[in-house]
């Protein structure tokens, strides 16, 4: 993650709707903007242009490392510190 708390990752996934799978190892890609806005990008071939070519946006509430840290509190206050 950047100092400035963003990241942007590229993977698969799963995709469903309404509960039910509907494409399967999907084309990704992630972004979290400053630890606050999640895009969502998936591959438009992959989906049929469901999403017609828009991203899905989300919020940002909390961000955990593999042993389960919270990594935005964390990040916040050394920003706070060396701001000072």
């Amino acid at each position: 993650m950047a100092p400035n708390r963003s990241v942007s990752l590229f993977g698969t996934v799963d995709v469903e709707l309404n509960g039910t799978g509907v494409w399967n190892t999907t084309k990704v890609n992630l972004m979290i903007n400053k630890g606050k806005t999640l895009t969502i990008n998936l591959d438009n071939q992959a989906t049929s242009n469901h999403f017609q070519g828009q991203p899905i946006y989300g919020v940002v509430e909390s961000m955990k490392d593999s042993t389960g840290n919270e990594m935005l509190k964390a990040q916040q206050q050394l920003v706070q510190r060396t701001e000072k």
